[in-house]
Parts: C-alpha cells; structure tokens; sequence
C-alpha cells in the first residue's frame, strides 16, 4: 500500500508550479507507513493528486517529486531508460555535445532530468555516477542496466556528494561503499576533450570531483573575451587557463594544491601547451605579491570554491570576494576583464555586481557588466527551482 502524503493549505502552489522539493514544514499528515526511499503519493489540501515522490523519514526535505511519474508507475528499468535516453537525446543531439572535440558532458543534472538526487558525467568511456539519496542508491541495479544499454563500452564508477551525504547522514563506512567501480573494467585513466582542449582523469579524482563541466561556456567566453596575459586563480586541472592559452594567451595559473598543479601540468602536456605558467600558493597571497612584482595582467579569472553553503555564511564569502577583488584590481590593466564565479546559490551575479562596483568606486575605477551566466546548458533546472541555480559567473570590464 502506498502512503498519501499531505500538503498543508496553503503550501501547494510552488509544487503545481514545478518545484520538486518538499520540506517538512509543508506536510500536513501522512496517511499509510511511508520510510525513507519509498515511492510515495503527494496531493494538495484538497485531495488533489500533485504527483509522486521519494520519501525521507528524517530530513528536512521530506520528499523529492519526480516529474511525470503517473500513478502506479515505478522507478524500474523503463523509468530509467525512458529518462536516460531523453537526456543523452538533448546533449548529443540538440547540444551538439557529442563530437570530435568534445566527448565530456553532464548526462543527467538531477531534477532537470527527471530523476531527483542523482548526477551522471560522461568523460570520454568513464561515466561517473553521483550518489545524492540513499532512495536512488537503493535502485542502482535498473538505473546502471539501463545506463549501461545507452554506454555498453564505458565503464562506470560511483561517487558521493558530500551535503547529500550529510543530508542522509551516511557513515563513513557507507559512502566508501558508495564510492567506487560499479559496471565495466574501469582504467587507472583516462582522457577526454572539451571544446578542443585534452584533459587527463585519473580514475582516482573521478571518485572525488573529476573535471567541473558545468563552466564549460564560461571557461569559452572569458578566452574569447580576455586576450593577452591573463590570470587564472584556483585553476584547478587548468580549465580557464588552457582554453585562453590555446587563443594566444599567456597564462599564470595560481592554485593552492600541489595535486591540482600536477594535474595542470599533465594536461599542459597533452595540449602541447608551453604558455601557461603554474604558480602554487594561497590566492590572496600571491595576488598580493604578484603585485609586488610588479606584475600586471589584461584578464583575470577568479573561481573560488564554495564559500557560502549556507545563507549564514553570506556576509563572510561576500568579505572574501571584496579582499579577492580588492587585490586584483592593481594587477589589472585598464581595459582588462575580471571574471567572477560563485558555486553557491545565494551569491548570485548581482551580489558579485555589488562587490566588484564597491571595490572599484574605492579606487576611483570603473566597472561594467558585460555578461552574466550560469552554468552550461547540459545542467537543465526546474524553471521552479531556483535552489538549483548555484553558479553564477560575471564578467566585467574594468577602466
């Protein structure tokens, strides 16, 4: 028997609009025995089915609403296939990401697609699958074979997000058993390319972040854009930097891990590419040196991790952004760009806008807006959910 979720009065709008969450507070009654991962029904203070969703016993976010499912349908290997398929169909074919100078896109962005909490990367012939509910944990066995239908030469290894598995108070011990090959002979490595750029995975960083596909656009346009010597700032594997470098940029690449610069320069080598200089060091410091030297730079890119996870941590990652901004601005020629990203949903360009006009009115310089973005199109959302929209990416042009 399956269990009839409630909504309060007054609380159903957002879920007939879209929106695929619903928090606790929502909930009026559950009527039947529902535990966390079943497939539940979800209908308004009327009576009035709304859909069905994953249900979660003790988090805040009770149920997860998965779009189109119809009464009596399950979460089985059509489900899966029906969604997969859709999904590979929109990249490959309307996005045109699936060619000979790219073979690396988001399959799957979670809601966007259909299928609530989970995250698939295709690098090249490794597929890594991210884990965000124990729920569609629970159903690997129809999603991996209906995966593994659309990819028969790949193989396909499993990761954890770390919030959701905060927010499903996994063990250690579990989401190490999360973790790890889940269908094909999976290589110590691999290579794939993105926009004509070469980057190396190592099989072991796919468990953990892989490459962050999701600034693809932005990552073209800040190369397209900024030409001449130009500054990467947590550049990672190298994503902004060898883009621009394969437009005749010069680059400084700053980044505080040792790994990450290892893994940079791998992919230099790939790319055959001699003008990306690595520079390890925490951020601020180096700018701040860098400009001891004398250095200046017509672009600048600065894409800092997550520093504001929750609405608490706003008026910190915002002080944060002000010092970044504050100590790039001497580096940066007249006319140069300055690039500003955000993976945290309540920083979004505007706030980024706000920071960048304060720190240049300080110094009397000034600053235009030029593009605002987000993430690349293979990462669709809800129109309902603007939770889903956490990358924000501006680029300015400062006098």
């Amino acid at each position: 028997m399956v269990a009839t979720v409630h909504i309060r009065s007054g609380r159903a709008q957002p879920f007939w609009s879209g929106h695929p969450w619903v928090f606790r507070g929502a909930l009026a009654k559950i009527q039947g025995q529902a535990q966390t991962g079943d497939l539940v029904e979800v209908v308004d203070p009327r009576g009035v089915r709304i859909g069905a969703g994953l249900y979660h016993a003790t988090s805040a976010l009770a149920v997860r609403l998965v779009p189109g499912l119809e009464e009596g349908q399950t979460l089985d290997l059509a489900f899966f296939r029906d969604r997969l398929v859709r999904a590979k169909t929109l990249r490959t074919e309307r996005l045109g990401l699936w060619r000979p100078d790219n073979d690396a896109y988001r399959l799957c962005n979670a809601e966007g697609d259909g299928i609530p909490a989970l995250n698939i990367d295709v690098f090249n012939r490794v597929i890594v699958v991210q884990w965000g509910a124990r729920a569609i944990f629970d159903r690997r066995v129809p999603l991996l074979d209906a995966l593994q239908e659309l990819y028969p030469q790949a193989a396909i290894v499993g990761q954890v997000n770390r919030d959701a598995a905060k927010m499903e108070g996994w063990t250690p011990e579990e989401v190490q058993h999360l973790c790890g090959p889940l269908r094909g002979e999976l290589p110590p490595d691999t290579t794939f390319t993105e926009e004509g750029v070469r980057f190396h995975l190592p099989t072991a960083r796919a468990q953990k972040t892989g490459h962050y596909l999701d600034q693809r656009r932005n990552r073209l346009r800040f190369a397209e854009l900024a030409r001449g010597e130009l500054l990467d700032g947590h550049c990672y594997s190298g994503g902004f930097a060898l883009q621009a470098a394969r437009r005749g940029s010069q680059v400084t690449a700053v980044d505080s891990s040792r790994e990450a610069l290892a893994l940079l320069t791998h992919n230099m080598a790939l790319n055959h590419c001699t003008t990306v200089q690595p520079r390890q060091g925490q951020i601020l410091r180096e700018l701040q040196a860098m400009a001891e030297e004398g250095r200046r730079f017509d672009g600048i890119a600065l894409d800092p991790p997550k520093l504001a996870p929750r609405q608490r941590d706003l008026d910190k990652a915002l002080e944060h952004y002000g010092a970044l901004v504050r100590d790039a601005l001497p580096l940066l020629r007249p006319g140069g760009m300055l690039a500003l990203s955000s993976c945290a949903q309540v920083i979004d360009a505007e706030a980024l806008a706000r920071v960048v006009a304060q720190r240049c009115g300080h110094v009397r310089r000034q600053a235009v807006l030029i593009e605002a973005a987000g993430a690349a199109p293979d990462h669709p959302v809800p129109a309902a959910l603007r939770e889903g929209r956490y990358l924000s990416f501006a680029l300015f042009g400062i006098d």
